[in-house]
This record gives structure tokens, sequence and C-alpha cells, in this order.
């Protein structure tokens, strides 16, 4: 009997402090966003609990926190060598409270903006860099008695600088500079106390336009532009207190107005207006504390009207949404109610023909959706369950044939998923798992002839990946891992004859690599490390007889070359410096004598 009590005990005890799934945490892959919230799959109730976020490589590079399905409470980040990086603490979208950063080399950790050794436990004076995978200065900060006092750099991976930072005791003083891969200045401003001072320009490399904005103690102050690259005003506004205050114009690079807009305290207020570059009206509609009221008008250039849009005086979506094509007939059509959509949405192509149509369920995808060719014909079905894909999915062709086929679970596909010709033939064997190729992969040709033969891991190429010319002979015999081409690869001529032998070291071209003609003769000999040029290279011609031969340094030409005519009689004699000619170079006529003398100072001829 007291053995019994014992082990009831302690099986009373494990199950009582054993740790559940959710208290480990869930992958961020497991959950959803529904209206601003955060869902685990398949469940009403807000998600709380820790969030796990992982790179490519499956490593961890941050755990969040979730409460009611907001981001709150306690926030970690790692570096890619699992070492812990960041924490602090998340209310209300913001850092709450002490945050901590920790160096991945263990010397130094930051509370706040106060650095402190990790040696001695003392104010860290010193200079503290980190470095990119491939070797490069990712970061210096400059500290002085744990305050950040200097400028800080942060660069870009290919050793250009990023971003020019100043401190000075532990607060931003002076000039900022931000840099684009080029090493070229694309925004610029002044820290006065830790704070955005005075006149600030940001380049968006994007939009290709030019901001310009005023702060006055760390808040935007005054008048707002953006210009064009010509100079004209792409857009206009004017700050007060940081939001922004007033009429809001926006323009088309011919000049005409784009967009018209009142603010107040930093939200859109009355009526607004939106037109075309033609400088007719596209869209008018009123804006009450920031959210559209009422109805919305939207017209084609023509003056059609090709939506007709309702929401209630508080900003709700409300009633029947329709888009129309110019010629008037529906090209969408929704129901909303509380600005959700709800019942069947139907989508037309301009013929009338439906081509999408599916269900709404207080405002998420939930049943079957189908989308149409313009004919009517089906071209695909998968079913959704609250915005999630979930269950069967298949396409098909326009003669009704399947096109591909697989199974969703929580949006992503899993198990096999095969791709089908016209004909029926399979084109693509493939398997996955959360979402990501793993397994057997296969491709065929038209009649069920082998095209690629490889295997995934977690959705990277793992092992032999050889892939087949329609005649059944290989093209390529490669090998990869962890999705990088390494070892030998071999490829091959229709014929069966060899092409070309190469090898690879973790993703990059490394060693001796031979080209052949069709005949087995040598078309090039070359060689690589780290994936740049190295070493003698040596072009043949078809014959057999060299055709080049120079060298590679870094990546770049340099040193002595010899170029032949296809009888092997040389007819140049040059030398290469850092990718440029420099030196002597003497061109030969087919005795053998010298026709014309060339010299170079590096690229530049003299």
């Amino acid at each position: 009997m007291k053995k019994i009590i014992i082990f009831l005990f302690s099986l009373i005890f494990l199950v009582g402090c054993g740790t559940s799934e959710q208290d480990k945490g869930i992958e961020i892959d497991n959950l959803q966003e529904i209206d601003g919230k955060i869902y685990e799959y398949g469940e009403e109730k807000p998600y709380s609990g820790k969030i796990i976020i992982k790179d490519e490589n499956d490593k961890v590079v941050m755990i969040e926190t979730a409460k009611d399905g907001k981001i709150e409470g306690e926030v970690e980040t790692y570096y890619e060598s699992g070492k812990l990086r960041e924490k602090y603490n998340i209310k209300d979208k913001k850092i709450d409270g002490t945050y901590k950063w920790y160096s991945e080399d263990g010397s130094i950790e930051i509370e706040d903006k106060t650095a402190i050794s990790t040696k001695d436990k003392k104010a860290f004076t010193g200079t503290y860099t980190e470095t990119f995978t491939n070797g490069n200065i990712s970061k210096i900060e400059k500290f002085v008695d744990g305050k950040r006092d200097g400028e800080t750099l942060y660069y870009y991976d290919n050793g250009q600088v990023k971003e020019k930072i100043p401190y000075i005791n532990g607060l931003k003083e002076g000039e900022y500079l931000y840099f684009n891969r080029d090493g070229e200045i694309v925004g610029k401003g002044n820290f006065l106390n830790d704070k955005r001072e005075g006149q600030w320009l940001v380049y968006d490399e994007g939009d290709k336009t030019l901001i310009e904005k005023i702060y006055l103690n760390g808040l935007e102050e005054g008048p707002y532009k953006v210009y064009f690259e010509n100079g004209k005003i792409r857009a206009e506004g004017t700050y007060k207190d940081g939001k922004l205050v007033g009429l809001y114009k926006a323009y088309y690079p011919n000049g005409n107005l784009e967009t018209e807009v009142s603010y107040v305290n930093g939200k859109r207020e009355g009526t607004y207006k939106i037109n075309y570059d033609n400088g007719k009206v596209k869209e008018t509609g009123k804006y009450k504390d920031d959210k559209l009221i009422g109805d919305v008008s939207v017209v084609s250039k023509s003056e059609e009207k090709i939506a007709d849009l309702h929401y209630t005086q508080d900003g709700k979506k409300t009633g029947r949404w329709i888009y129309l094509y110019p010629n008037g007939k529906v090209q969408q059509e929704f129901v909303y109610e509380n600005d959700k959509p709800i019942g069947t949405y139907k989508k037309y192509y301009e013929n009338g023909v439906i081509s999408e149509e599916g269900q709404y369920k207080n405002g998420l995808l939930d049943g079957e959706v189908k989308l149409y060719y313009n004919n009517g014909q089906l071209a695909s079905k998968v079913n959704f369950i609250r915005n999630s894909k979930e269950g069967e999915a298949v396409s098909y062709y326009e003669n009704g044939k399947e096109r591909e086929k697989g199974t969703f679970i929580h949006n992503r596909y899993e198990g096999k998923v095969n791709i089908y010709y016209e004909n029926g033939d399979v084109a693509v064997e493939q398997t996955f798992k959360n979402g990501k190729l793993d397994g057997s992969y296969k491709e065929f040709y038209e009649g069920n002839k082998p095209r690629i033969e490889a295997t995934f891991v977690n959705d990277k190429e793992e092992g032999d990946y050889t892939v087949y010319y329609e005649n059944n002979q290989k093209q390529v015999i490669s090998k990869f891992k962890n999705g990088q081409a390494e070892g030998e690869w071999i490829y091959y001529y229709p014929s069966g004859k060899e092409k070309k032998r190469m090898n690879f070291l973790n993703g990059m071209k490394d060693g001796r690599e031979i080209e052949y003609y069709e005949d087995g003769n040598k078309k090039l000999e070359s060689e690589f490390k780290n994936n740049k040029e190295t070493g003698v290279w040596i072009v043949y011609f078809k014959n057999g007889k060299i055709s080049t031969i120079f060298s590679y340094l870094d990546g770049l030409l340099n040193g002595p070359v010899t170029i032949y005519d296809e009888k092997g009689i040389k007819i140049v004699d040059g030398n290469y410096k850092d990718g440029k000619e420099d030196g002597k170079w003497l061109f030969y006529d087919i005795k053998g004598k010298v026709k014309k003398e060339e010299n170079y100072i590096m690229g530049k001829k003299q």
C-alpha cells in the first residue's frame, strides 16, 4: 500500500509540474493575426504565451510574449550563435522598464544606456566592435565611463558605412548621416541633447523622393515637404507638436493635384479629394476623427461610377459594397456589417462571368473559395476555416484536368503535393512538412521522363541533386549541403560527354575548374577561391591549341597575359594590375615581329 501511495503522489507531482507546449511557446508560423490580435489556428480565443521566431536556418532569433492576443511582456532576441542579445519588456507597443543588451563575445553588457564590463563589473571605457559572418565590420561603438562617446558607426555587409551617429556623454549630439550601399548620403540631420533638431533630409530610394522635415525639441514642427528628383513638390503639409495640422496636399509628377485632405491634431477631418493625373476627380468622401464616414464616390477618368462604398457615422464599413468596370458591369461585390464582410462575396470578369466566389463569417473567410476561368470553367478550389486554408486544395486546367493537388494544414502545404501536365502526366512530385519542402523531390518531362531528382530538408536542398536532358542523359550531377552547393559538380552535353567539372565549398566556387569541348578537348582551365577568380587561367581553341593565358588575384585580372592565334602564333603580350591594363603591351604580326606597342598605367593609355 505504501508503494502505491508513493507512486500516486509522484504521478500527481509530475502532472502538476509538467511544462505545457504553450509554456514553452509556439512558433510564429503556427499563429495567425485576425483583426490586430494573435490566435492559434482553429482557436477563437486570442493567444497568450510565448511566441518563437526563427530564421531561415531554423535558429531562434526572438522570443516574444503575447497576452490576450497582443504583444505584451518579456522579449528576448538572440545572435546567430544562439547567445542572448537583448532583453526587455513591451507594454502598449513601447519598451517598458529596463532595457538590457549583451555583446556576443560576452565582454560588455548595456543596461538602459550604461555599458558595463563583464570582467570587472565596472563602467566600460573603450571601443566595441561587431562583425558580419563574412568578417566585415558591422558596428563600431566608443564608450567612456559606460556612456557612448564619439561616433557610432553601422556598416553594410559590403563594407560601406550605413549610419554615423554622434554621441557626447551618452546623448546623441551633432550631425547624423545615413548612407546607401554605394556610400552616397541619403539622410542627414542634427541632434541636440539626444533629440532631433532643425532640418532633417531623407532620400527615399524606392519612391525616388526627398523628404524634408523641421524638428523642434524632438518633434516635427512647421512645414513638411516631399520633393521629386526634379525638384518639384511631391507632397506638402504642416506639423505642430509632432502632428499634422491643416491642409495636406500631394501632387503628380506633372504638377497636378493628387490628394487633398485636412488634418486636426494629427487626424484627418472633413472632406477629402483624390484626383487622376489629368486633374479629374477620382474619389471624394469625408473623414471624422481620422475615420471615413458616409458614402464614398469613386469614378473613372471618363467619369463613370466604378465603386459604391458606405461607412457608418462612427467609421465602420456597412451595407453592400460594389466595384464596377467602366462599362458599368459589376467587378466585385461584398456585404459589410459592423466593419466586417459577411455572407457571400463575388468577383466577375468584364464579360460578366464569375472569377471568384466565397463566404465570410464574422469577417473571416470560412468555407470553400472557388476561382474560375473567364469561360466559367473551375480554375481552383480550397477550403478556409477562420481565414486559414485547411484541407484539400485543387487547381485545374481549362480542359477540367487537374493541374495541382495538395493538402493544407494551418495555411501551409502538408504532405504530398503533385503538379500535372495538361495531358495528365506528373510534372512534379514533392513532399511538404510545415509548409516547407522536405523529402524526395522529382520533376518530369512529359511522358514521365526524369528532369530533376533531389532531396530537400526543411526547404533546403540536401545531398545529391541530378538534372536530366529530355533524352534521359544526365545534364548535371551535383551535391548540396544545407541548401548550399558543396563538393564536385559535373556538367554533361546531351550526348553524354563531359562538359565541365567544378568544385564548391560552402556554396562558393573553390578549386580548379575544367571545361571541355564536346569532342573531349579542353576549352578552359580556371581556378576559384571563395567564389573569386584566382590563379592561372588558360583558354583553348577547339583544335587543342592555347588561345589565351592570363591570371587572376582575388577576383581581378592580375599579371601577364598572352594571346595566340589558332595556329599557335603569339599575337599579344600584355599585363594587368588590379583588373586594369598596366605596363607594356606588344602586338605581333604572323612572323612574330612587333607591329605595335602600347603603354598603360592603371587602365589609361599613355
